[in-house]
């Protein structure tokens, strides 16, 4: 299945390079400067200590405190996700690790969810600040692709409504079919109610922020000049794309749709998909 899924993002990425002027994409690739990458490396480094302390602050809940225990278990965690489909493999690591720190298995499942819902309600919540404060994105075109982006958004962001409107109506009911939309409705609550925890989403924020301006740094290196909010709205939607688990890591996929978003914006396709690239693999290295 790995295979597989390698061979698809190569077969995404290649195409990718066939429908583009490869002299344009070479000579974009020359407008890089060193300093550029060494600082968006630093951003990046930057990113995943973030999210390795809201990993620990996630541990404590669970009485396990070594801070360097956390930190080392979330690194090796995020290695392991460059090779698996939609981060899988640091999810699978973390939960073998419950093991050794005598952790129940159910309170790991619930934290990795919880984190996985994190990231994802702060993630749509930055994008739909992004794309309603940005005066480009969002207008009347059916075609828009960021005015997909905003629906979904708020869909998602609006679930934990439709939960307590699905509890209030079901818990009077006391057919079977209820009780079980019951009982699955009131999980999905304690879930989502990680997104109220500020310390998390606020960690989530800081971390986003440092990529951002990693990923900034690589496009005005390559004559880009994308306003912030349009670039963290693509970098939002890109991530989201990522996890669609039929590449590895969303190789291909995330190049791709990074420069037709950007295109979309009226920026050229060929330093489009060259800062795609580079800013996914100064992701990958860092």
């Amino acid at each position: 299945m790995v295979w597989l899924k390698a061979l698809i993002s190569a077969c995404i990425f290649l195409a990718a390079i066939y429908l583009l002027d490869v002299d344009q994409l070479i000579a974009s690739t020359k407008n890089l400067q060193l300093s550029t990458i060494l600082f968006s490396v630093l951003f990046n480094i930057t990113l995943f200590s973030i999210l390795g302390y809201r990993w620990h602050v996630m541990l404590c809940r669970l009485k396990v405190t070594s801070f360097k225990e956390s930190i080392n278990e979330y690194c090796k965690a995020t290695y392991l996700n460059f090779f698996t489909p939609a981060n899988i493999g640091g999810d699978v690591y973390r939960f073998s690790r419950a093991k050794s720190r005598n952790i129940q298995k159910k309170n790991i499942i619930e934290l990795l969810l919880k984190e996985r819902v994190v990231g994802l309600f702060s993630y749509l919540l930055i994008y739909c600040v992004a794309a309603i404060l940005s005066l480009e994105l969002i207008d009347l075109d059916p075609d828009n692709p960021f005015n997909y982006g905003l629906i979904i958004a708020v869909l998602v962001l609006s679930t934990p409504l439709y939960i307590r409107f699905l509890i209030s109506i079901c818990s009077g009911i006391r057919a079977p079919f209820f009780l079980r939309a019951l009982k699955i409705a009131q999980i999905l609550q304690l879930f989502f109610s990680s997104t109220r925890d500020q310390l998390l989403v606020f960690l989530t924020f800081i971390s986003f922020s440092s990529w951002l301006v990693g990923a900034w740094l690589i496009t005005q290196d390559l004559g880009l000049s994308i306003p912030i909010l349009e670039l963290t709205a693509i970098i939002v939607l890109v991530e989201l794309a990522r996890l669609i688990p039929v590449t590895v890591q969303g190789i291909g996929i995330r190049e791709a749709l990074f420069a037709f978003l950007v295109g979309w914006l009226g920026y050229d396709a060929e330093p489009a998909f060259v800062a795609g690239t580079a800013i996914y693999i100064m992701l990958s290295i860092s």
